[in-house]
């Protein structure tokens, strides 16, 4: 990739770029520790693997979410984007294990990234 596209991404763009840790509590509970996820103003779970990140900022466009799991116990799962909605400034995303919607173990933790476009442009 271009040195340059990479120095002026934000500058074309109007790229944001949105990582933290969320902690995963029994029954699937997500919690945001204080500071751990800038720009994000929560995380709930509405269902069984189904939780709902919500912004603190109005965005354009969703360009990339990614959902990495460490967990605390052995497991296979996959996480997918249900919904996004700009409008609400929120991600529904579910976690599946082989298909089934799962939530991850008590212990383990979600790294979130998310790549949005500013609403300024």
């Amino acid at each position: 990739m271009s040195k340059l596209y990479k120095q002026f991404r934000k500058a074309l763009y109007d790229v944001v770029d949105l990582y933290g840790v969320v902690s995963i509590g029994a029954a699937g509970a997500p919690t945001i520790a204080t500071g751990a996820f800038p720009g994000v103003a929560s995380i709930s779970r509405t269902s069984a693997g189904l939780y709902v990140l919500t912004y603190q900022d109005n965005y354009t466009l969703l360009l990339n979410l990614k959902v990495m799991l460490a967990a605390a116990a052995a497991e296979n799962l996959a996480f997918q984007i249900i919904s996004n909605s700009l409008t609400a400034k929120t991600i529904t995303f579910l976690c599946t294990a082989e298909g089934v919607a799962a939530d991850p173990s008590n212990g383990s933790s979600l790294y979130i990234g998310v790549a949005v476009r500013l609403a300024t442009k």
